[in-house]
C-alpha cells in the first residue's frame, strides 16, 4: 500500500489497510485530519479498510456478535416477518453472496 498516496506507513493485512482512528476521538485537529486522509485514501483505493483503536469495548463487540448470531439463527419465517422494504430501511433482507468474517 506504500504505492497508494495517503496510505504510506499503514499496516496492511491481506491487502486490507488497517487504520488507527484514535485521532478521531481526541481534540487534536492534526490527528483528526490525518485519520480522515487515511480513510479517504483507503476508500479511494479499495473501498474497504479495517479500523483499530476505535474505542468500542471488546465486551460490546462480543455482545453485538452474539445478538447477531442469535438473530440469524432464527427461522427464515421469523426473519421475513421484519423484511426490509423500499419504504422501511430497517429490517431484514436476505443476504446475497456476501460473507462477513468477524475475528
Amino acid at each position: 500500500m506504500a504505492d497508494v498516496q495517503g496510505l504510506e506507513g499503514i499496516q496492511v493485512i491481506d491487502d486490507v489497510p488497517v487504520i488507527d482512528v484514535s485521532g478521531l476521538i481526541g481534540d487534536n485537529k492534526e490527528e483528526k485530519t490525518n485519520a480522515v486522509k487515511r480513510i479517504e485514501a483507503a476508500l479511494r483505493h479499495l473501498a474497504f479498510f479495517q479500523i483499530i483503536n476505535h474505542g468500542v469495548s471488546k465486551e460490546l463487540i462480543d455482545r453485538t456478535i452474539s445478538v447477531m448470531d442469535h438473530f440469524f439463527s432464527l427461522p427464515q419465517e421469523t426473519k421475513n416477518a421484519i423484511y426490509r422494504t423500499p419504504t422501511n430501511s430497517k429490517g431484514y433482507s436476505q443476504p446475497s453472496h456476501i460473507q462477513i468474517f468477524l475475528y
